[in-house]
């Protein structure tokens, strides 16, 4: 199974015909991995929506019982964790199969610790997108460096499964030539490359022919 294998587990998308069955997955959900996604969709993501009432209650009696307190009501944003201020979830309905949608909504910075030759450590910075899948009863995420969007890019678009995509190429040539020679962390050149990378895959979206068709190999192209 892939990274995406879940979906291999969704109902054929005739019988997704449920816009009253569809879950509105919280934004702190989406941030964290796959695996933690499918385990809250297959737990909490079943319970009852709880009023506001009841969970007052609750957090009232967390608050008594514990020394840890609620600092800040955003607190589960990381300060390496920055809105996309352009992003917009954009949604295309396929006939009987239900609306699909795309979205970027925010970008992070992360680093890992390389040891070169066994003995150099360095700290290397990078920036990740989160790319936001909606399907007729879910959405997913997952972060994405820019090489892996590249490979993503490459293998629907360059196949040419359902359409030459004369937009997406277009919007692809627009997002290269905005790019820096070199790793760029600047909040505002991530900014605009977060916004361009989102423009990709709505054109993707709104070009393609048939969604259900390479649905599965949008989502396992990448390792």
């Amino acid at each position: 199974m892939s990274d995406w294998g879940f979906y291999d587990n969704l109902k054929s998308d005739s019988e997704t015909d449920t816009v009253n069955n569809y879950k509105n997955v919280p934004f702190w959900v989406l941030l964290e991995p796959i695996d933690f996604q499918i385990n809250w969709k297959n737990t909490a993501g079943k319970r009852p929506i709880q009023t506001k009432k009841e969970r007052r209650y609750y957090e009232k009696i967390w608050l008594k019982q514990t020394k840890i307190l609620l600092a800040n009501q955003n607190s589960l944003n990381s300060i390496n964790i920055y809105s996309n201020p352009y992003s917009k979830l954009c949604v295309r309905s396929f006939n009987k199969y239900g609306q699909y949608g795309v979205q970027v909504p925010c970008y992070r910075i992360s680093n890992e610790i390389y040891s070169f030759f066994g003995i150099i450590k360095k700290n290397i910075k990078y920036a990740e997108y989160l790319i936001i899948i909606k399907t007729p009863i879910y959405q997913y995420s997952k972060w994405y460096r820019y090489n892996d969007i590249k490979k993503l890019y490459r293998n629907i678009v360059k196949t040419q499964l359902s359409s030459n995509f004369e937009y997406a190429n277009s919007s692809w040539y627009i997002l290269n030539n905005r790019l820096k020679l070199f790793r760029c962390l600047n909040i505002d050149y991530l900014n605009n490359k977060c916004y361009l990378i989102e423009r990709v895959l709505h054109d993707i979206l709104f070009e393609l022919n048939d969604f259900i068709k390479i649905k599965h190999f949008i989502l396992n192209s990448i390792k």
